[in-house]
């Protein structure tokens, strides 16, 4: 049974944007299929090339997201400001 903590707001705030962000390119996807398939069949057929290797490409690199936020948050928490700043930017390289 679902209980209600003092934290679910916060969980809220934290698990909305998270969503948002995780549907964001399944959905610019979707867009683009809707209007490139009143294009044409070759149009709609270079899109879903296209439209797999960025699905791709995004399912592979998100570990980086995923494995930065935490550490990063870590970081923050133990008000480690700087060293937090410098990982984020240590994962792009």
């Amino acid at each position: 049974m679902f209980r209600r903590t003092v934290y679910d707001r916060e969980i809220l705030l934290l698990a909305v944007p998270a969503f948002g962000a995780l549907i964001a390119e399944p959905l610019y996807v979707l867009t683009d299929r809707a209007i490139v398939g009143r294009l044409g069949t070759p149009e709609l057929a270079g899109l879903a090339i296209a439209s797999a290797i960025l699905l791709s490409a995004h399912a592979i690199l998100i570990f980086l997201a995923y494995g930065t936020t935490g550490l990063v948050g870590r970081l923050v928490g133990a008000g480690s400001l700087r060293r937090a700043a410098e990982q984020g930017i240590a994962s792009w390289r």
